[in-house]
């Protein structure tokens, strides 16, 4: 019922009022005041501002909650005395951690690097894939791990996002890395897609929220297929909208066949609020994967698989 109320609002836009009142009821309940522009939202709380375009309404509730990690995340500009986060447009952003500058398109990528590498640490001369690449800032870290004998196959289908990617690579003179436009799933063809050039584009089937004028027609590769063009990857990292559960039903007997591809995902909600964690997991098991799961700092969810007993590096 709540998933359904959700989907409800979402459809109605962020020029609805009664979007509008249920975003600022959240944003006061957690301290924050809410300002509504002509394309952008505004979230303000103690000499901090972040900025997001409303288009991407749908992600505020988690911005919410996550707002004070943000900050401490990136190195924010001064506007005014005020600490500005602006993610209307795209920007280059340090990333306070590990000092790395990095062209955004929207919203910023979290650092992921330590929990994509839990189980297994990227070696050089291995193939990695990067499933979901967004910006890449993943891709970084994997190309530069894996060094000039390794390589990195990035998947981005948002065009979006593509630019800023590629623009990261060159920016960081990565010569490793092939940028594929095709989204990774069940099967090879054409899907829907939603390409909102945010963090949280995806294939429609899979996404909870999808808003109407972001959809469009998009080529797929099953993993099977794409092994067949680039060959094996020791790493697959996933971070596709609910993508994952499509990926993988595509690719259980292969994977029985093949058991030496590690996995890496973030799993998430689907249309009836329901979580791929334990599809995914399941899926894995029934392949010989050994299979662990467990949060980020933020609370969100990931699943780490390997055929051999997984253990933190």
């Amino acid at each position: 019922m709540l998933q359904t109320v959700k989907n409800w609002l979402v459809q109605r836009g962020p020029d609805s009022p009664m979007v509008r009142a249920a975003l600022r009821m959240d944003a006061r309940a957690k301290g924050l005041s809410l300002e509504f522009g002509q394309d952008f939202i505004s979230i303000a709380r103690r000499g901090r501002r972040m900025l997001i375009k409303q288009l991407h309404f749908v992600y505020a509730p988690f911005l919410f909650g996550i707002y004070e990690d943000v900050f401490e995340s990136l190195v924010a500009n001064q506007v005014n005395g005020v600490e500005t986060l602006d993610f209307t447009v795209p920007a280059i952003w340090k990333y306070r951690e590990s000092g790395i500058s990095l062209w955004c398109a929207s919203l910023p990528e979290e650092d992921s690097t330590e929990i994509y590498t839990r189980y297994h640490k990227p070696q050089p001369c291995e193939t990695i894939w990067d499933v979901g690449a967004n910006s890449g800032f993943s891709t970084l870290q994997f190309g530069r791990a894996v060094g000039p004998q390794g390589r990195v196959i990035a998947w981005e289908p948002d065009a979006f996002n593509q630019e800023y990617l590629l623009r990261n690579i060159q920016m960081h003179s990565l010569t490793n890395v092939v940028v594929e436009r095709s989204a990774l799933s069940e099967k090879g063809g054409t899907a829907e897609f939603a390409a909102d050039g945010s963090t949280g584009a995806g294939l429609c089937e899979y996404l909870a929220y999808s808003i109407e004028k972001t959809k469009l027609s998009v080529n797929t590769m099953s993993l099977p297929d794409a092994c067949c063009k680039y060959g094996q990857p020791e790493l697959v990292k996933m971070d596709i909208e609910g993508g994952e559960v499509g990926v993988l039903r595509g690719a259980i007997s292969f994977l029985r066949e093949h058991p030496n591809i590690d996995f890496v995902m973030e799993t998430h909600r689907l249309p009836d609020g329901s979580s791929t964690e334990p599809e995914v997991a399941h899926m894995l098991k029934a392949a010989g994967y050994d299979v662990r799961t467990g949060n980020d700092k933020l609370g969100q969810h990931f699943l780490w698989a390997g055929t051999s007993p997984l253990t933190s590096r």
